[in-house]
């Protein structure tokens, strides 16, 4: 599937779109008819991107999906970006060392019941 085909009108010319008989899997000896009629133990990702391609409504439920997941990961990096700054700035004072030191350290007063 290219790209010019996920935004293509619906109306296009589909004389090349039917099966035209090879098998994905050699080991397969049956040709369905339709792609979606394949019984595979896995999921039938030709399927889903055939029904992308015809189904204007999942595609734009799939992009909208896409966005919204870019959109979490975008703010999770704005959370958590001034406390990776921080860690990274201790690492360059403090070198490997003083991490291991400190862990250490926390881990002792876990053992001895005062963790604080």
């Amino acid at each position: 599937m290219e790209l010019e085909n996920f935004f293509g009108s619906r109306q296009q010319d589909r004389r090349f779109d039917h099966d035209n008989g090879y098998q994905d899997n050699p080991r397969q000896t049956q040709n369905f008819r339709y792609p979606g009629q394949r019984h595979y133990s896995n999921f039938r990702m030709e399927y889903f991107l055939e029904k992308l391609r015809t189904n204007r409504k999942l595609k734009g439920l799939v992009i909208v999906a896409f966005l919204l997941f870019l959109a979490i990961v975008f703010a999770l990096i704005a959370i958590f970006l001034p406390l990776i700054l921080k860690f990274l700035n201790y690492i360059s004072e403090n070198g490997v060392q003083g991490i291991l030191d400190s862990v250490t350290g926390f881990l002792d007063k876990l053992w001895k019941g005062s963790g604080k």
